[in-house]
């Protein structure tokens, strides 16, 4: 593990190392780190407005606390972040990376013995008592391909991700899961239009595990907060069912990109399809008592995103950007139906953003940019046997102001204000209250009443850049989010272990360095 950890960096920061810093618009302007950003791993959009080298070096601190959150939260949350990214072209052949690691510390977290990675999935052990929860994750992205011709271009990207969830209060979580995706594909051109075709390969295997330190705690009924439970859906569980599981996943899908000029726009599109299948075990595959599954979980994710940039006269700048993610999933499972064909479990979201960026003066030593975003989440969940529905839809309005100072001798400097505001649009919740369950009361009541609260945010940021050593940039840059939740009218028949209110605090803090050529 440790030796293939090395490989992949050595890699990679051989070819950070040949990265190229250019006193230009890609380090310093939203938009165009918006554009540069999404062709480090796709050799599709490389093609378009070509750029030959790129490299960013960042460490980052985040922090967050306050009760305005969800059941499976926690109140206090730090983390920090490394990460490293860029792309470079070696004659025919093209490398691009995006390594992250991260060290999160959780404080207060309850109902949360699980991974924090695949949250529309159910099978998995939680309990009441709040908790210490410690997180880590290495992740690298990798993208290769080689120029046959001028309008034929073979890759292969990769992504590999390991992820550790540990807990340090009885009923203790430990939770490793590994994930790797291949991604082969083709990129061809038809005149000033740019095409790519790949598909997706990929596994995941995961071990969940309860342990205790005080014995009396996994025998005995007199700490209600301290039993576990396992989660067959969204409110049907078992006490004590089981402390160990073992998970073995597949994904298969596949994905087009397109990159083009359009009149004066610069237009890049992706859509993909993922099938994403998740098998849960009481035994691991080594065993021989490992046979059937116990429970089965198959996601359907279609998602589209397409971001369209125009340079204009005198320095002016616009962007216009626009996602879509839908998620339907479903379950099988021997505790709840005895099969793996019928279905108990039922998921299925759809989230859709919008953003618009118009920066002037960008040639100047002052340059202003105002912009305006809307989202749209849509979550809805049921348990057909507990009788539980929730269905909540929000959204949220944001604008945002960034001005931009070009100082003398390469300083430069960043501000943006951002005000946002989030509201409920559709919220239901219906269930069987002969059928309760802990994680009725610990986690569904809770969720229902976060998403029936609207709020007010606001958010400010900069970042200081300038010359370093070697002529390389160093940023420094900082941001505070602060959200604060509107009153709640609350519901007589609900009974929440606790009730999202109050405000939200999310920091950052941390240092970019702007790679130059050697």
């Amino acid at each position: 593990m440790k030796f293939r950890l090395f490989l992949i960096l050595f890699v990679f920061f051989s070819v950070l190392a040949k990265s190229q810093y250019r006193k230009d618009s890609v380090y310093i302007f939203t938009q165009d780190r918006i554009q540069i950003d999404k062709k480090i791993l796709s050799p599709t959009f490389a093609e378009l407005n070509k750029s030959t080298a790129y490299g960013v070096l960042e460490l980052d601190y985040l922090f967050e606390t306050g009760g305005l959150r969800k059941a499976q939260q926690a109140y206090d949350k730090r983390s920090p972040t490394f990460t490293a990214k860029g792309f470079n072209e070696l004659g025919k052949f093209r490398l691009g990376a995006i390594f992250k690691f991260n060290n999160s510390f959780e404080d207060s977290l309850a109902n949360g013995q699980k991974n924090d990675l695949e949250n529309l999935s159910t099978f998995y052990p939680y309990a009441n008592k709040a908790g210490d929860y410690n997180r880590q994750n290495y992740s690298i992205s990798t993208s290769l391909s080689y120029r046959i011709f001028d309008n034929l271009i073979p890759f292969i990207n990769m992504d590999y991700h390991k992820h550790m969830s540990a807990g340090t209060v009885d009923p203790r979580l430990s939770s490793n899961r590994f994930i790797l995706k291949l991604k082969p594909g083709i990129s061809t051109n038809f005149k000033k239009h740019h095409l790519g075709l790949y598909g997706i390969l990929g596994n995941a295997d995961e071990q969940v595990s309860l342990q205790y330190k005080n014995a009396e705690y996994k025998v005995s009924l007199l700490y209600p907060d301290r039993i576990h439970y396992m989660n067959y859906g969204y409110g049907n569980s078992v006490i004590k069912d089981s402390s160990n599981v073992y998970k073995y996943d597949m994904y298969r899908g596949f994905g087009m990109q397109y990159a083009g000029n359009i009149d004066s726009w610069s237009v890049f599109a992706n859509g993909a399809y993922e099938y994403y299948h998740n098998a849960n075990f009481n035994n691991p595959r080594s065993s021989s008592r490992h046979t059937t599954p116990i429970g089965v979980f198959d996601l359907y994710t279609t998602s589209f995103s397409v971001d369209a940039h125009r340079d204009g006269r005198n320095g002016r700048q616009q962007s216009v950007l626009f996602s879509a993610v839908h998620n339907e999933g479903i379950d099988g499972n021997l505790k709840t139906t005895g099969s793996l064909n019928i279905v108990n479990y039922k998921v299925n979201t759809l989230n859709l953003n919008g953003s618009y960026y118009y920066l002037w003066d960008k040639n100047k030593s002052y340059a202003k940019e105002l912009g305006i975003s809307l989202a749209y989440c849509k979550d809805s969940r049921a348990d057909i046997s507990q009788g539980v529905l929730l269905d909540v839809s929000n959204t949220l309005v944001s604008v945002f102001h960034t001005q931009y100072f070009q100082g003398k001798f390469s300083q430069s400097y960043q501000f943006t204000l951002n005000p946002y505001y989030s509201f409920p649009n559709n919220t239901s919740l219906s269930f069987n209250p002969l059928s309760s369950t802990p994680f009725l009361q610990n986690v569904i009541f809770t969720d229902y009443y976060f998403a029936k609260t609207s709020f007010w945010g606001l958010k400010v940021g900069g970042e200081y850049k300038n010359t370093l050593f070697g002529n390389n940039n160093l940023g420094i840059y900082a941001s505070i989010d602060y959200r604060k939740a509107n009153d709640l009218e609350l519901r007589t028949d609900l009974n929440p272990t606790f009730i999202p209110n109050g405000h939200r605090l999310i920091g950052n803090i941390g240092l970019r360095m702007y790679l130059k050529a050697n």
